[in-house]
């Protein structure tokens, strides 16, 4: 089996699907979007996996964080959310 590349994102920030009226904001699937070593800008599919700054997404890719984006932790601050930079992605239960 091959071993599968991770990948660091850097200037990474957490944005949500599409707002579903009929889905419950609880139900919510989140992805990352960020910048690759290569400067590329990518949008990740759906995170479904946060083991420390290793996240694992629904295509099996696998990035490491690395920094975050100053807009968003900004925007977390200044929401008042909780952040913990080892551990910056916590994945509630439904």
């Amino acid at each position: 089996m091959d071993k599968i590349k991770m990948k660091q994102l850097n200037c990474w920030s957490v944005v949500g699907d599409k707002l579903d009226v009929y889905k419950a904001p609880e139900q919510r699937s989140f992805c990352l979007v960020g910048k690759l070593d290569s400067g590329a800008m990518i949008k990740t599919s759906m995170i479904v996996k946060a083991e420390g700054k290793v996240i694992t997404t629904r295509s099996g890719s696998l990035y490491v964080l690395g920094e975050i984006d100053p807009n968003y932790l900004k925007f977390i601050k200044d929401n008042n959310i909780s952040y913990n930079k080892d551990n910056p992605i916590v994945i509630r239960d439904a």
